[in-house]
């Protein structure tokens, strides 16, 4: 009598400590879930052995829209830019006051895709950061292709999306383990 007691008991207090959704908490700061958001790539490249964006981390220099102009909710994020890592075909945003992650291809002349893009539910603190967030996270799930100059900007990286918003990243190379 006291086995079926004890087990019934135990089932209870664990299923009151179970992680609530953000269906069961209305208010979205005080629960951190990922979401799927839909996939801009429509024509997915083929995945190239060596990309070159691994082993760096790719800092946020400039974002403009399709008219040149500076997009000013993500140039004028506050504390510290936004910076991307590559890794075995999984990117991450960084700097960012929620988990934004997702995969990509590379293929043919630049041709870019990211794929299964998701990002966490937390609200930021500053409005600012999240109106930063929310624009660059619109510019990464349409991107479309991917540059990387050679000669004297060989250090540079642009991801432009089907509206034509580019954004711009600086390498800063990960030191040797």
């Amino acid at each position: 009598m006291k086995a079926p007691l004890f087990c019934l008991s135990l089932v209870l207090i664990l299923s009151a400590c179970a992680e609530q959704t953000s269906e069961d908490n209305p208010d979205p700061g005080t629960v951190s879930t990922l979401q799927d958001s839909p996939s801009g790539s429509q024509h997915a490249p083929l995945p190239l052995a060596e990309d070159g964006l691994d082993n760096t981390i790719w800092r946020l220099r400039d974002a403009r829209n399709r008219n040149g102009q500076r997009i000013l909710a993500i140039v004028q994020k506050p504390g510290v830019p936004f910076s991307l890592t590559f890794a075995r075909g999984h990117l991450q945003l960084r700097n960012s006051c929620n988990l934004i992650s997702g995969e990509y291809l590379i293929g043919e002349q630049g041709a870019f895709a990211i794929d299964r893009i998701q990002r966490s539910t937390k609200l930021c603190p500053d409005p600012a950061e999240m109106a930063a967030e929310t624009e660059i996270m619109s510019v990464l799930e349409k991107a479309v292709i991917v540059e990387m100059p050679n000669g004297k900007a060989k250090n540079r990286l642009r991801i432009r999306d089907a509206g034509g918003r580019t954004l711009s990243f600086e390498a800063i190379p990960l030191p040797s383990p």
